[in-house]
């Protein structure tokens, strides 16, 4: 359970670097559709990425 907490608080605050990252990029471009549309696919990943780290600890 400890460890299952800590990966969703790494997963959270990776969610919030990339979603900075994402706003750079969408300020650069100045094309919001294409930032939404990275922001999806990137929260899409961090819940997978979150899904397979607590899956190792469940077994």
């Amino acid at each position: 359970m400890k460890t299952e907490g800590l990966a969703f608080i790494y997963a959270l605050i990776i969610t919030v670097l990339l979603a900075i990252i994402n706003a750079m990029i969408t300020n650069l471009l100045n094309f919001d559709a294409y930032g939404m549309f990275l922001g999806e696919i990137i929260f899409m990943l961090a819940m997978i990425w979150y899904y397979t780290a607590t899956k190792q600890q469940r077994k």
